[in-house]
């Protein structure tokens, strides 16, 4: 008498199927080692180095389908992009959310983000990899380490949050 009958068939090969996927090898991830920090640090050719006066983040984009043969430039442009509307506000919750000095308040978030744009705080790119499920090379979705450098850094951002909040 056989294991598997005629009536039990199929779910004898999905269960054959599921147990032989138990052993496949899994994908490296790609971003582990070179992606692995956001916050402040170091500038971009020593992250570890001083002064910590550089935030960096992590952000991905794609491209339209149309445009998917394009080189890496482009897919940084769209990440920069992105990173242009959005950084600033990532590290301003981050450096409130871990002082204990100061409460998070959406209104004093904002007010110092007002802050930090009129003096004209830039992305830059610290490294970019392409990912997109299709060739490694492709460049039709990545993921890029960028950052903003501030004077001062965090202790900066947290002094002008204090004198925000102060008046």
């Amino acid at each position: 008498m056989s294991y598997c009958s005629k009536q039990g068939n199929l779910i004898c090969i999905l269960l054959l199927l599921g147990i032989s996927g138990c052993h496949s090898p899994k994908q490296k991830n790609i971003y582990q080692e070179d992606f692995s920090f956001e916050g402040w640090y170091g500038p971009p050719y020593n992250p570890e180095g001083s002064p910590k006066e550089y935030f960096y983040t992590k952000y991905d984009d794609s491209l339209p389908q149309e445009l998917e043969k394009s080189s890496s430039g482009r897919c940084r442009q769209l990440v920069v992009a992105k990173a242009n509307r959005y950084a600033g506000q990532k590290m301003v919750f981050d450096t409130l959310l871990t002082s204990s000095e100061i409460p998070y308040r959406p209104s004093l978030a904002e007010k110092l983000l007002q802050d930090l744009k009129q003096e004209g705080v830039k992305v830059g790119i610290k490294e970019c990899k392409s990912y997109s499920g299709k060739k490694l090379e492709s460049w039709q979705a990545c993921r890029c380490v960028v950052f903003m450098q501030i004077a001062g850094g965090y202790k900066e951002v947290l002094a002008r949050a204090k004198a925000i909040a102060n008046e």
